[in-house]
């Protein structure tokens, strides 16, 4: 099973119909006349790997009685393959006849015809949000197991094309089977999900799947057979189809997970939407700075403050590329802003000790360091910065103080604030000179 992280954020809206209760449409099979109807044209897929010790399983379903659908990812690395239908029988595969890499879709042509097996037919169109959808694959190596949800929505996918979203409960072992709408006609072929608990923003449990649309299959020609063997080195083990890759596009993911590089150009178009929006402005100034580009950083956080003089963060940021810029007089003029709009900013206070070291007045820096400890006690950098103006300002047992403080926070950040404590030595103290006396005659 391809994975790829990514949030629920639908084209459609997010109150979907509920069917339960509803009369079922003419036509529509229960679920389980449908399973047991349908259920001997879907296949377990064993992909076998020569460089791997256990091979790859995966779903498929029976296209015509000697081909069978499945995700073009489960064959990457095999060089043979078989097929394992409902009743126990197993057939080979020759090869592949047609693909779409792009869309992880692949048919394979089976050693001889499949028979007693039900040749499963393509949905005409895409379901529609809401509706019941059944999958019947091998999650985690279980075969026949069947799962129902619903399809969520269909979701544009820059530079491969469309991909259903559904709340089918899939598993590793599920890439490549069907998913049959109440008629039993294949919809879709699943190829990719979520990996809960890889993305702190998705928790298990949470239905964020992706399949195939029959469209796609529904274009497949078959053409001259190429064995797994020769089609070995096109797709290797641990390929990724731009379907699945490209699904993060489609959603606003990078807002979730601190891709600044990717959330710039949404930033960037909502400046252009809003440019009176300070707070877009922003933003943008810190996706620009998180990816080093400091000028560009300084003009969005300029624009923001210009528009709300108060914005107390993008001052502190301001003063922070200042500092990094080595232009601390600058620096410090910006921090002051941003006190004045917020006294209690821990950042700019431990910035402030920071630029008024850099420039020598190490007693106008104690100050702003020890509000910024006196305000977060475990603030690393500002015990840091309280002892380091400590000494050099001749308060010696502060820098102590503040340095026996620092270890449990950060034992290498400690070490240095020491290092700095023992080069300054203590002021010599004059020997105490006795009063001179007299002999007695």
């Amino acid at each position: 099973m391809i994975r790829v992280d990514m949030p629920a954020h639908f084209r459609f809206p997010a109150l979907l119909l509920l069917i339960a209760g509803c009369t079922r449409n003419a036509g529509w099979y229960s679920t389980d006349t449908l399973v047991r109807q349908h259920i001997s044209g879907c296949v377990t897929v064993i992909a076998y790997d020569p460089d791997k010790a256990m091979p790859k399983l995966g779903g498929g379903y029976l296209a015509a009685p000697d081909r069978v659908v499945t995700a073009r990812h489960l064959l990457g690395g095999a060089d043979r393959a078989e097929v394992q239908f409902s009743d126990g029988k197993m057939i080979a595969v020759a090869g592949i006849v047609a693909e779409n890499p792009t869309m992880d879709l692949a048919m394979i042509r089976l050693e001889h015809p499949a028979e007693g097996a039900t040749v499963l037919a393509l949905a005409p169109d895409c379901p529609q949000p809401g509706e019941p959808l059944v999958a019947v694959g091998a999650p985690l190596g279980l075969a026949w197991t069947v799962s129902v949800g619903t399809a969520s929505a269909i979701r544009d996918v820059p530079g491969a094309g469309r991909s259903l979203q559904h709340s089918v409960p899939v598993s590793p072992g599920s890439s490549g089977g069907p998913l049959l709408n109440m008629q039993g006609r294949v919809v879709a072929i699943q190829t990719s999900c979520i990996k809960a608990g890889k993305d702190p923003n998705v928790q298990a449990g949470q239905s964020l799947n992706f399949a195939v649309p029959a469209e796609y299959i529904a274009a497949l020609k078959p053409g001259p057979l190429r064995t797994l063997a020769e089609a070995r080195s096109e797709i290797g083990d641990g390929w990724v189809p731009p379907v699945t890759r490209n699904l993060d596009r489609a959603s606003l993911r990078y807002l979730t997970r601190d891709d600044f590089e990717t959330a710039t150009a949404f930033f960037e178009q909502r400046t252009r939407r809003w440019p009176n929006e300070a707070d877009a402005w922003f933003r943008l100034g810190l996706c620009h700075e998180k990816c080093g580009r400091l000028d560009e950083a300084i003009s969005a956080y300029e624009r923001a403050v210009a528009i709300r003089a108060d914005h107390a963060t993008a001052w502190n940021n301001l003063g922070a590329i200042r500092i990094r810029q080595r232009k601390y007089e600058e620096a410090i003029e910006a921090l002051n802003r941003c006190l004045k709009a917020n006294p209690n900013h821990v950042e700019a206070l431990n910035s402030m000790a920071v630029a008024l070291i850099s420039l020598n007045r190490h007693a106008e820096a104690v100050a702003p360091a020890a509000e910024a400890v006196r305000l977060n006690p475990k603030h690393a950098g500002a015990r840091f910065h309280l002892g380091e103006a400590s000494i050099k300002t001749g308060r010696r047992e502060e820098a102590l103080a503040q340095y026996k403080a620092l270890l449990p926070l950060d034992a290498k950040l400690a070490e240095r604030l020491k290092g700095l404590i023992d080069r300054q030595k203590p002021p010599a103290t004059k020997p105490t000179t006795l009063p001179a006396t007299r002999r007695a005659a």
